[in-house]
């Protein structure tokens, strides 16, 4: 069974799961679409340009859906 995460960034921003890039947020970011996950702890990375990149470690569960919301303007 796969996880998923959900992004809500800027749609065109670069994401990067476990250091290999997998596509940009517009991607990943509707109500069907999303980054299929192993279960267990991921790092994500959103780079978006002028922006400093985002990087979070993310623990998924079996069929688990998790949904991010980043502001990268504002760090």
């Amino acid at each position: 069974a796969f996880s998923a995460a959900h992004f809500m960034v800027s749609d065109d921003a670069q994401v990067y799961a476990d250091g290999y890039y997998v596509g940009v947020v517009d991607d990943f970011d509707g109500t069907f679409q999303h980054l299929n996950l192993a279960p267990g702890t991921h790092q994500i990375e959103i780079r978006a340009a002028g922006q400093a990149p985002l990087a979070v470690n993310v623990r998924v569960l079996p069929g688990q859906t998790i949904t991010y919301h980043a502001d990268l303007s504002h760090r």
